[in-house]
């Protein structure tokens, strides 16, 4: 969990729990955030989390490596809301190339505005795919971005 501020996702994310009655659990880090609908923790032990993702049938988050990487293991659909969602001022974010990469495989929804959220999720709902394999070429995306970001740039061109 980092530092964006993700109360806007929270809240809908809260009422999308209200109107469904669907059990949504929520990590909120330092937010202060608290849910009516939802339940909500700080942040997760490694265990912890493993049991969550396992328990989960869809993955709403805000792009993360960590968060995809376990979606993808357990063949659970995402909805990814990239951090300049958020936070606009960020000119520079791995996060919406990655969400991008993912959306582009067929294995996840990116959602570039908080208002779509509810769309996204009925849209992931939807997906379709066999058990995941291993796609060396998100691999290899994942490579490349990582060098990138290390050297401290990124490409400005529209990846593939």
């Amino acid at each position: 969990m980092n530092d964006a501020p993700w109360n806007g996702l929270f809240s809908r994310m809260d009422d999308y729990a209200a109107r469904t009655g669907e059990e949504v659990i929520m990590q909120v880090g330092n937010t202060g955030f608290e849910g009516k609908h939802t339940e909500c923790f700080k942040f997760g032990t490694n265990d912890s989390m493993k049991a969550i993702y396992d328990r989960a049938d869809l993955i709403v988050c805000h792009a993360g490596l960590g968060t995809i990487l376990n979606a993808l293991e357990r063949n659970i659909p995402v909805v990814m809301i990239p951090r300049v969602v958020v936070v606009p001022e960020l000119t520079r974010d791995q996060q919406g190339a990655v969400a991008e990469k993912v959306e582009k495989i067929g294995r996840g929804v990116v959602v570039n505005d908080l208002d779509d959220v509810f769309e996204g999720i009925e849209k992931a709902r939807a997906l379709e795919f066999p058990p995941y394999k291993r796609d060396d070429s998100l691999v290899r995306f994942l490579i490349d971005l990582l060098a990138e970001i290390d050297a401290g740039h990124m490409k400005t061109e529209k990846r593939r």
